[in-house]
């Protein structure tokens, strides 16, 4: 089995954290016993009374070098005890005892220093072990976590090359920031203040956070923080340790968005049953009443106010119907660009997009495996809300670009823009800023682009307006019970707001 960061020794070549080559530890070895020869050689040499044994000191230093063999200080400690003894049998009987004193003083400076060196270099060596294992370890939750500090302020001081990744933003531009650069604005301020009050107290804080990244995209991130304490117990760090859970809270939204659809079309078979049939039976009575009326009555104007009014509420259950009524995928060859092409011509004769410009722009093999009705619906909710944004005036440009699993369309338009409190609900059913919309059009939009396997937002341009980014991949996977979609009961182009 291997792990992550651990580096098997090898048998030749110097890697980090391996031990030095054979043939430097005894080129130290040979330096240092020449040096032990040469100070015994002045020992004989230099008249007794002098210290010259110190002199085997500095050669102990030499084990400290990184290439000196195991125990080298030992050795040279030996070899100078011998020499030292030898030197006393030279000594003048004379200053036999200054000499023994001298000798005796170098002999315990010589072993002290070498007991010094041997401990220096085992706790050398156990920190250096230590190192190599924080930077391993390091490393493996580098490959699989989000990794940041910061100071007690908050402002970050580190992070991983995960943390930018996941953020989209340079490390340059996050050292020194706090985490209100990723604030989505989705947590309370209450929230924020726990958490700062339990990492301020030493304590270990756990949850999960709802981030914004450099585009805005959102993303959700499971953390724990761990406060770095001081001598008194007061935090001087903080490190938290992150784990992207995008994924699992869309599947989670995924759920609950299947149990409140089981609910509400239970409903809706309830409403085409109760509601829709009487509608076309009241239309009809109100049209019948209508045609005995004079034209230019106050009567007949209110008849004809009521069969709108009609319309719209019938207009509403088909939506609701389309929005409920599951299909399985008629899937085939889609060549995007002719299809855009085909729906932006037809949307000409819309009377609210009658003054407005569709440029389409497609590359070729511009090609999925996709249901081409569903998509119809789905690209022409998402043209209608981009001509009631612009108020029915203006080009809205459209274009097509193949990846390399598949395609991605961008419908932009010049617009106000989103505001960042609907951004948190565009594709919340029934949340609409229209006066008469349903707020099903773009729930409709993301369960069909859902149903696809691909992906879709809708962002703000820097230049002003918005954009939507449908993502489509080029083949489906095999399909699931969840990949479903909707009953078109009504004719394009008419989708709800």
């Amino acid at each position: 089995m291997a792990f992550v960061g651990y580096h098997p020794p090898m048998a030749s070549g110097r890697q980090a954290g391996q031990a030095p080559p054979a043939q430097k530890r005894w080129r130290v070895r040979i330096v240092a016993w020449l040096a032990v020869a040469g100070v015994f050689a002045l020992d004989l040499l230099v008249p007794d009374g002098y210290a010259i044994p110190l002199l085997y000191l500095p050669i102990l230093l030499l084990a400290l070098d990184r290439n000196a063999p195991r125990l080298l200080e030992l050795e040279v400690a030996a070899g100078a005890t011998v020499g030292t003894l030898v030197g006393v049998s030279a000594g003048d009987e004379t200053i036999l005892r200054m000499v023994l004193v001298n000798r005796a003083l170098a002999f315990f400076a010589v072993w002290t220093t070498a007991v010094g060196v041997a401990m220096y270099r085992v706790a050398l060596a156990r920190r250096e072990q230590s190192t190599r294992a924080l930077e391993n370890l390091k490393a493996a939750i580098d490959q699989f976590a989000i990794f940041a500090t910061t100071d007690v302020r908050g402002r970050i001081t580190e992070v991983n090359d995960k943390f930018c990744e996941i953020s989209k933003y340079p490390r340059e531009q996050l050292i020194g920031q706090d985490h209100r650069i990723l604030n989505s604005g989705y947590h309370s301020r209450a929230f924020m203040r726990e958490l700062w009050r339990t990492i301020a107290r030493g304590h270990v804080w756990r949850g999960e956070i709802r981030n914004r990244a450099a585009d805005g995209s959102i993303y959700w991130v499971d953390t724990t923080i761990v406060p770095m304490l001081d001598e008194r117990g007061k935090p001087w760090q903080y490190v938290s340790i992150r784990y992207d859970i995008t994924e699992r809270k869309k599947q989670e939204e995924r759920l609950r968005d299947q149990a409140a659809l089981a609910v509400l079309g239970q409903f809706a078979a309830v409403v085409a049953h109760e509601v829709r049939n009487p509608l076309a039976g009241i239309r009809n009575a109100v049209q019948l009443m209508a045609a005995d009326l004079p034209p230019e009555s106050d009567a007949s104007d209110l008849a004809d106010d009521i069969v709108a009014r009609i319309d719209l509420l019938n207009t509403v259950v088909e939506d609701l119907l389309v929005y409920v009524r599951p299909r399985h995928l008629a899937l085939s060859r889609v060549a995007l660009g002719r299809l855009l092409m085909d729906l932006a011509a037809s949307l000409r004769h819309d009377p609210m997009l009658q003054n407005m410009t569709i440029l389409v722009e497609s590359r070729e093999h511009a090609i999925v495996e996709a249901d081409a009705d569903q998509l119809r619906l789905a690209f022409t909710n998402l043209l209608v809300n981009a001509g009631q944004a612009m108020q029915g005036r203006g080009q809205i440009r459209v274009t097509v670009e193949p990846t390399v699993d598949g395609c991605l369309v961008q419908v932009a338009d010049r617009g106000p823009g989103i505001s960042k409190e609907q951004s948190e609900r565009l594709f919340e059913p029934f949340f609409t800023t229209k006066h008469r919309g349903t707020g099903l059009g773009l729930p409709t939009v993301r369960r069909i682009i859902d149903a696809h396997n691909g992906t879709v937002e809708l962002v703000n341009r820097p230049d002003g307006g918005a954009v939507a980014r449908v993502f489509l991949p080029r083949r489906q996977r095999a399909p699931k019970d969840s990949a479903r979609v909707f009953h078109q009961e009504r004719k394009i182009p008419h989708p709800s707001a």
